[in-house]
């Protein structure tokens, strides 16, 4: 199987065994262009549909059995689990996923280790199997695209779909198995953000064990507490932590962060698109100079005043001699032209390092959990950061 990567350009094959044997699936060698972590089996395809919702299979013959019945929104891991990686790459072109593994017990398991995975880079999920432990492929090639596309509307909720997994486990007619069933749940659902999806998943545990929803809800309540104070004393330790690492960049690390900053600005003087791409992630705030803030905001006025940029002009806004050095220091070494993809790369990390700094600032002057809750899960969105030019 010939593997694309999104712009439809071979960078790869795989092969699946036919019959039984190890492995069940065979890449090519890793290489700068493949990353079997980073790839998805048809995504050039998928991304072509332009639809916010993908399918996500296990393997090539899923997604080609699939694509052929008219399901063209449809991706697949490549013979590896979903990792951090898949989803970043898959956050930039859909914001819906419906799991479709296999219904056997791997496939159940894969769906589970996949759910957080995706949860956790803000799509919202789905999931659906298809009946008597048959795969995807096998499935729609017996059974037609009409009864596939009904297994896609029965899909559930992932938090429904975890209930029902847990709840295989237990014998409900038996009085501990329904504590330790209700228990677990609870820890499940503890983890949820919205509590109107709380609300409605206790009443559904409720009924299915006979437990009074109080009883669930304060067991909820307890896990939630539970996780904050274990939550506030990590991020008191991190704080101390970044406290401690602040002290050590601004010792040994300035220099890289000033140059990073420069290079930003560069690159902002030099090509409007650039600088309309980095305006909408960051502003005068994200830079540790005050100087260089005033810069980011200048190059915007002459952007939209005269439509151009001089080094010249720029410097003339200043008026302090210090100040006017440190303008000229961005202009100082031409930076090499790249090409997009690279170019693209570098901002990236540079506004990335930007606003990580910025938010371990933010960490050490946090007073209360709400805060660091929030400015850690900022932190975390970084990793799903993309610019575009």
């Amino acid at each position: 199987f010939p593997i694309f990567d999104p712009r439809s350009k071979v960078v790869g094959f795989g092969g699946r065994i036919i019959g039984q044997g190890e492995p069940k699936y065979l890449n090519s060698p890793e290489t700068i262009l493949f990353s079997k972590s980073k790839n998805l089996y048809g995504l050039n395809f998928a991304r072509e549909t332009r639809k916010k919702e993908f399918i996500l299979v296990e393997g090539y013959m899923d997604m080609i059995s699939l694509y052929q019945g008219g399901f063209h929104n449809v991706v697949a891991s490549l013979g590896t689990a979903f990792n951090q990686q898949h989803a970043m790459t898959l956050k930039k072109y859909a914001q819906e996923i419906i799991l479709l593994y296999d219904s056997d017990e791997a496939g159940t398991n894969a769906t589970l280790r996949a759910i957080p995975i995706l949860v956790s880079n803000g799509f919202r999920v789905r999931v659906t199997q298809v009946p008597d432990g048959k795969d995807p492929d096998d499935y729609i090639r017996q059974n037609g695209s009409m009864e596939f596309a009904k297994l896609l509307v029965q899909a559930v909720h992932y938090i429904s779909f975890e209930i029902a997994c847990i709840q295989r486990k237990y014998n409900l007619k038996n009085p501990e198995h329904k504590v330790r069933f209700a228990t677990e749940v609870a820890d499940v659902l503890s983890k949820l953000d919205s509590e109107i999806e709380r609300s409605v998943y206790t009443k559904e545990v409720s009924r299915i064990t006979g437990v009074e929803e109080n009883a669930i809800i304060g067991e909820i309540k307890k896990k939630v507490v539970k996780e904050e104070n274990i939550f506030y004393e990590d991020a008191a330790k991190k704080r101390r932590q970044t406290t401690d690492q602040m002290n050590r960049f601004h010792i040994g690390a300035e220099k890289a962060v000033l140059e990073v900053q420069r290079n930003i600005l560069y690159h902002c003087a030099a090509q409007l698109r650039v600088y309309e791409a980095i305006v909408k992630l960051i502003g005068k705030s994200d830079f540790t100079v005050e100087v260089y803030a005033r810069v980011f905001e200048t190059i915007g006025q002459l952007w939209k005043e005269h439509n151009n940029v001089f080094p010249a002009e720029l410097v003339s806004y200043f008026t302090d001699s210090q100040e006017q050095k440190l303008v000229t220091e961005i202009f100082a070494i031409q930076l090499p032209t790249n090409n997009k993809e690279d170019l693209e790369k570098s901002l990236n990390e540079a506004i990335s390092l930007l606003k990580r700094i910025k938010i371990d600032c933010a960490m050490t002057e946090a007073d209360n959990v709400e805060e660091m809750m929030k400015l850690a899960q900022e932190k975390r969105s970084l990793d799903s950061l993309h610019i575009t030019i």
